[in-house]
């Protein structure tokens, strides 16, 4: 990552700079919804290693298999609920999506519908249990062609090349053979759990009931004791920002900073219309990093700490 020059690559941030998480998220402050759909653009990086009108060619196996570990963490951040007529859908989790502001999310299934790929385009590629079986429930549950029917009424060049294909992804995955293999939230399917330690964000699901939670929200450069979450049960839906118990050990050289007040605005929020939700003011301090820890550009934790914490004392030497 950086600017080519005569020398070769800047390379400020390292040369091993990772954009997904180890758990198969995009690598951001914290969880993102619509920003963090990437299945399109990896399908097309795979798709790039396939001979062209070759079906046997499987491509480059690595990409494939960070394509398919992608789109399986994907797959916890889609939840059921109704589409806009009342009839059965799932749904992409936005509320606590840092980057987002659209409740309640698109219906999503498997990708993303979007003018880089169709709902079906990353199924049809990679054709593994998880993948085919999520688009078979959203065959099962109609919503296939009611949402390419709204994509046919936009425009364009990128979009047009992308419904070009898809007559060929849907006689692809039509010919599979059933999965049994659903959603994770999909109803029926059990207790299930996700958490992304990078993204700080956790899903669970217990019987009828489903919890979404980030974890330390919008906390763009230090603890907030902040979690925004999103409660989903049978006869009810909740979402709240509440106050949460933190624990970690402050550098040595931190004193707690006054925050403000902080606005959590969510301009196009469909549940609400009240006046922005504002945030008692709280302490912050950063993260102490483990002894020894040497940050080198392009790490993560605990070299991104130790890079704070070594400022920090230079500042007060």
């Amino acid at each position: 990552m950086g600017s080519d020059t005569d020398q070769g690559s800047d390379l400020v941030l390292g040369d091993h700079y990772l954009q997904t998480t180890a758990k198969g998220l995009t690598k951001e402050l914290g969880y993102v919804g619509y920003y963090g759909e990437v299945l399109d653009w990896v399908g097309l990086i795979y798709q790039a290693t396939r001979e062209p009108g070759d079906p046997r060619d499987d491509g480059d196996a690595r990409i494939k298999g960070q394509f398919r570990h992608l789109a399986e963490a994907r797959s916890y951040f889609r939840y059921p609920a109704l589409d806009a007529d009342g009839n059965r859908a799932m749904r992409i989790e936005t509320v606590v999506g840092w980057r987002d502001t659209h409740v309640p999310g698109d219906v999503t299934y498997g990708e993303r519908a979007d003018r880089e790929g169709s709902a079906l385009f990353a199924a049809a590629l990679l054709r593994d249990a998880g993948s085919v079986g999520a688009a078979q429930q959203m065959i099962a549950d109609h919503q296939f062609f009611h949402g390419l029917e709204a994509q046919l009424k936009e425009g364009g060049v990128r979009l047009s090349r992308t419904l070009m294909h898809v007559p060929d992804e849907y006689a692809a995955i039509i010919a599979q053979p059933p999965s049994a293999q659903r959603l994770p939230l999909a109803p029926g399917q059990g207790d299930a759990v996700f958490s992304d330690e990078d993204d700080g964000v956790v899903v669970a699901r217990h019987g009828d009931e489903i919890l979404y939670a980030s974890l330390y929200w919008r906390a763009r450069n230090a603890v907030n004791s902040l979690a925004r979450v999103h409660a989903i049960g049978p006869r009810y839906e909740r979402i709240a920002v509440v106050a949460e118990e933190v624990e970690f050990t402050p550098a040595a050289c931190s004193t707690p900073a006054r925050l403000g007040e902080l606005r959590l605005r969510q301009r196009r929020h469909a549940l609400s219309r009240r006046p922005p939700l504002r945030a008692r003011r709280r302490a912050a301090a950063h993260r102490q990093a483990p002894d020894g820890a040497v940050f080198k550009p392009g790490q993560e934790h605990p070299a991104r700490a130790a890079a704070i914490s070594t400022r920090c004392a230079t500042a007060t030497g």
